[in-house]
């Protein structure tokens, strides 16, 4: 056998250390953890949170105020599903500080009355259901919107203000997700 002098065992140890490089490299994360199926919405302005789920589009639409816009009615957010039928829109009034909430949802229910009677040509079969959500009150007004949208109203224990979310062809079981989410920073 022949001996050469100088480079014994330079292969080897070059291709070894080729291999050591390229094992180390991870091109994509193995362990990577499943993301959370909610997202939060927070408005630092009005204190609200909640969550909603991440199938939902949140960059879709822009849905009518169903109430006459006042100067303390802002809009937060806009869901949808698979398309632009099934939304939900979610506004916030502060405009309510000077009255009971009792009657701000009276006023609502009037001013929805009257617009529906201008357009349609006749009075609502509306709907009043009023139940609590984490311990915070909710009316919720069906058939009362010309438009065929359903109105939730929120009130907020920890501020004087509403919070309104209107609901057209929305999933139910994915608003109440919304719904029993919300809080009041």
């Amino acid at each position: 056998t022949s001996a050469i002098k100088g480079d014994m065992g330079f292969k080897q140890n070059y291709q070894s250390i080729t291999q050591q490089i390229i094992n180390s490299i991870n091109l994509y994360e193995e362990d990577r953890p499943a993301p959370d199926p909610f997202i939060v919405f927070e408005n630092k302005g009005s204190g609200v949170y909640f969550k909603y789920s991440r199938t939902l589009n949140s960059t879709c639409c822009k849905i009518p105020i169903p109430i006459p816009k006042t100067m303390g009615i802002s809009s937060l957010i806009f869901l949808s599903q698979s398309d632009d039928d099934h939304t939900l829109g979610v506004f916030y009034d502060v405009g309510s500080k000077n009255m009971s909430y009792e009657n701000y949802v009276k006023d609502q229910i009037n001013l929805l009355t009257d617009d529906f009677k201008i357009i349609k040509g006749y009075s609502p079969s509306g709907k009043i259901e009023e139940f609590e959500v984490n311990g915070q009150k909710v009316t919720k007004l069906v058939n009362y919107y010309w438009r065929g949208t359903d109105i939730y109203y929120v009130k907020s224990n920890s501020r004087n203000s509403i919070l309104i979310f209107s609901m057209t062809d929305f999933s139910q079981s994915l608003f109440d997700e919304i719904l029993t989410s919300v809080n009041f920073n």
